[in-house]
């Protein structure tokens, strides 16, 4: 999806320009948010795309979340936006976007969870096996 906003946005007659947003270091990642960086004029604006089904709005499961990094892709002060497409499968396996909410991120609600995390290299080492 994001491509194709990207596509539709650049394809506009107007001020507005889309783009992958690059990181502090200059690289362009495809995972973590935002998803686009969008200008108007000299202005930025971050977008982050989602798909949702009509059924799962109700849903408490995590649909959203932001984890800084050291070479994180938010490098400018700007407006950040989030656009849903409620995505439905038709009878011929296709899917099609119904319609979609843009929500201004300013307000959203959040939680903060602290998490403390590992992976195989650091929990595997020989030298550090204390069974």
């Amino acid at each position: 999806m994001e491509q194709l906003v990207i596509d539709a946005i650049n394809k506009m007659n107007g001020s507005l320009s889309a783009e992958k947003p690059k990181t502090r270091s200059g690289r362009i990642k495809s995972t973590g948010y935002p998803d686009v960086l969008i200008w108007d004029g000299k202005k930025p604006k971050y977008l982050e795309i989602k798909t949702y089904n009509k059924d799962s709005l109700d849903s408490t499961l995590r649909s959203f979340y932001l984890s800084p990094s050291n070479d994180f892709k938010i490098v400018h002060d700007a407006r950040h936006m989030l656009v849903g497409f409620e995505i439905e499968e038709t009878t011929n396996n296709l899917h099609v976007a119904n319609s979609h909410k843009l929500i201004d991120l300013f307000k959203l609600p959040c939680a903060v969870q602290f998490e403390i995390n590992s992976n195989n290299k650091l929990m595997y080492r020989e030298c550090e096996n204390l069974v």
